[in-house]
C-alpha cells in the first residue's frame, strides 16, 4: 500500500470518454413555495440550500438512473430508518454539493445511520455519496431579487458545476476519522468547549480536489487500499438538459468496490461491537423526549 500515483489532469477524464446518462432530459420542479416568500424577497441561504440540494439530487438520479427520493421517503429497518436523496434497484445514494472553497461535511447523524444500515439490515444495496463541486462561493449574490430566482437557479448551476465523485460508503468510513488527514473533527463548540448538537467530519476543499486528482494517493492517506477499487474516469456527454437549459460538460469519477459483498461480510464481522453501540444509543433516545434538533441537509 505504499505506492504513488500521478496526479490526474482534465485531459484524463475528457479523453476517458462520456459517462452513460440515463435520462438525457431530467425536469426540475419550479416550485417558488420555501424559496421566495415575496417577489420583492432575495431568496434565504435556507431555502436556497433546499433547492440547490434539489438540482443535484435530480442530476444523480438522472446519471444513475435511480429514482428521486422527492419526498424523503423513508425507508424503515431494524434499527431505524434513512432518508437517502436517490433511490436504485442497487444502491442508495446521498447527494452533497460543495461550493467553490467550502469544505465536505459528513455529519455524524446520518452517518451512524448508514453505518448501522450497513452493518444490520437485510437490505444489501450498496450506499454511495455523489459529490458535487460548483464553481460559486456566493449564489445568493448571482439570484437577487428575482420573481424568476428558480429557473435562474437551474440555469446558473446547469453552466457552473465543476466535477462529480461517486463515492463508496466503504471508503468513506475511514474518512470519517480524525486520524485521517486532512480531515478534521467538529464536536466541540471553540468558544465554551461545550458539545455541538450536531457533529460531524470535516474534509476541506483542498482535500476534496487532492480525492479528485489522486484518488488513489488520497485513499492511501487514509489507510485505504486502492487496489480494492475501480476507479474510472468519465466526463457529463453534451446534450444533457435540464428544463431546457444544457448542463456543461464536467468531469466524472467514480470510485467502485471491486467485490463489494465480501467488503460487507468483513465490514459486519468488525463492527460489531461499534453496531452495539450505536444500538444502544438509539434505545437510550428512545427513551428520553424528542428534542428539538433536527439535522438540516448539508450543502456546503
Amino acid at each position: 500500500m505504499g505506492k504513488r500515483f500521478d496526479p490526474l489532469t482534465l485531459d484524463d477524464y475528457i479523453h476517458a470518454g462520456p459517462i452513460e446518462v440515463v435520462d438525457k432530459n431530467p425536469h426540475y420542479p419550479i416550485i417558488q413555495k420555501g424559496f421566495l416568500p415575496t417577489s420583492k424577497e432575495s431568496p434565504s441561504e435556507k431555502g436556497l440550500n433546499s433547492k440547490m440540494a434539489q438540482f443535484y439530487e435530480i442530476l444523480t438520479a438522472a446519471i444513475t438512473g435511480g429514482k428521486w427520493n422527492r419526498n424523503q421517503n423513508l425507508l424503515r429497518y431494524e434499527n431505524g430508518h434513512l432518508h437517502p436523496d436517490v433511490i436504485h434497484d442497487d444502491m442508495l445514494i446521498d447527494a452533497k454539493a460543495i461550493r467553490l472553497e467550502g469544505p465536505l461535511k459528513l455529519r455524524d447523524i446520518q452517518f451512524d445511520q448508514y453505518f448501522l444500515h450497513q452493518g444490520t439490515s437485510t437490505d444489501n444495496r450498496q450506499i454511495f455519496y455523489s459529490i458535487f463541486r460548483y464553481g460559486i462561493n456566493n449564489p445568493l449574490g448571482y439570484l437577487g431579487k428575482k420573481e424568476n430566482a428558480l429557473d435562474e437557479l437551474v440555469s446558473i448551476f446547469s453552466k457552473k458545476t465543476d466535477f462529480m465523485i461517486l463515492l463508496p460508503f466503504s471508503a468513506a468510513i475511514n474518512m470519517h476519522n480524525p486520524n485521517c488527514s486532512p480531515f478534521s473533527r467538529y464536536e466541540k463548540n471553540k468558544k465554551t468547549g461545550k458539545k455541538v448538537p450536531d457533529p460531524l467530519t470535516q474534509i476541506p476543499q483542498s482535500g476534496l480536489v487532492n480525492l479528485f486528482n489522486s484518488p488513489e494517493d488520497f485513499l492511501l492517506d487514509c489507510n485505504i487500499n486502492p487496489e480494492n477499487y475501480n476507479m474510472n474516469r468519465f466526463v457529463l456527454p453534451a446534450g444533457i438538459r435540464m428544463n431546457g437549459n444544457e448542463i456543461t460538460p464536467f468531469p466524472i469519477l467514480t470510485i467502485e468496490d471491486k467485490d463489494y459483498e465480501s467488503w460487507l461480510a468483513e465490514f459486519r464481522l468488525k463492527s460489531i461491537e461499534r453496531i452495539k453501540e450505536l444500538q444502544e444509543k438509539i434505545k437510550v433516545k428512545r427513551r428520553k423526549p424528542a428534542d428539538k434538533f433536527t439535522a438540516e441537509i448539508d450543502f456546503g
